[in-house]
């Protein structure tokens, strides 16, 4: 088993795990992994139950939705199981397409923003032990001012990872901070990736051109086509986040710009994508 799994977090909802007999509000424990309020200047802190419940059902149409505050709250959801999915593709705090778009199975990526509200799927790596050997899946977020809700069906270390450096003197101002967290730690293990490949492959096609036995052709061959292959693979799953970036009909929320997340750190990594 993986020892990226057991370091993920337990799951958080103001002191109680989320048993199969936890007394919690109907509805709290379908897939919730943890509910936390972040403030920055200070450490999180587990939302209570009442609060979990008021945030989804919140009904306030995204053109009203609050302007950035002091403090902000992340729920995330397991959607491996049906009843799960079930629960998230119905939130009401979240318009009927974007709660859809949350429980979606299908692997994809994608980037859309109303004044008040910005949703989408970004890639990420599951949690195999090997950076090799990771398979590439996809989480989904959806994400206003004031609150962050992602969802995810595989075992996803990059959100883990944005959860432990949520500290007191690490907080962003904003959930949009979070995303750019996951998205620089995803592009950052592809970067190792394919620099690590890189060199791998040149020192097999440099044996290749030194080889002096047939028979050592094919155990040469197959290591450069096993590594051109996850070469080709990793850059292919990049191309479609500098696509939904450089869209021109795509217009980020002032909120969002202004917290540097999904913005110009994010586009830097163009420089090694092509």
């Amino acid at each position: 088993m993986s020892n990226t799994r057991s370091q993920l977090p337990f799951s958080v909802v103001a002191g109680q795990d989320m048993k199969p007999n936890g007394v919690l509000p109907h509805g709290i424990a379908n897939g919730l992994v943890w509910a936390i309020r972040a403030r920055p200047g200070e450490d999180p802190v587990p939302l209570e139950p009442h609060e979990i419940e008021s945030l989804l059902n919140d009904r306030t149409p995204p053109s009203n939705y609050p302007k950035p505050s002091e403090s902000w709250a992340w729920l995330h959801f397991d959607t491996v199981h049906s009843s799960a999915r079930q629960h998230v593709a119905t939130l009401p705090c979240l318009p009927e397409d974007v709660s859809a778009m949350l429980a979606e199975t299908e692997y994809g990526v994608m980037l859309e923003a109303l004044p008040g509200l910005v949703w989408g799927a970004l890639p990420a790596f599951d949690d195999a032990v090997s950076e090799e050997d990771r398979d590439i899946c996809a989480w989904r977020f959806a994400m206003r001012p004031d609150l962050l809700i992602t969802t995810r069906r595989n075992p996803i270390p990059v959100l883990g990872a944005a959860f432990r450096t949520l500290r007191a003197d690490s907080i962003p101002r904003s959930p949009a901070g979070v995303i750019d967290r996951a998205l620089r730690e995803f592009t950052g293990s592809v970067r190792r990736q394919i620099g690590k490949l890189d060199d791998e492959l040149d020192r097999a096609e440099d044996a290749l051109l030194l080889i002096e036995r047939r028979t050592d052709l094919g155990h040469l061959g197959g290591i450069v086509g096993k590594g051109r292959r996850r070469a080709t693979e990793l850059r292919r799953v990049v191309t479609p986040i500098d696509r939904v970036l450089r869209d021109e009909d795509l217009e980020l929320p002032e909120w969002l710009r202004m917290s540097c997340a999904i913005g110009p750190n994010v586009r830097s990594t163009r420089r090694w994508m092509t």
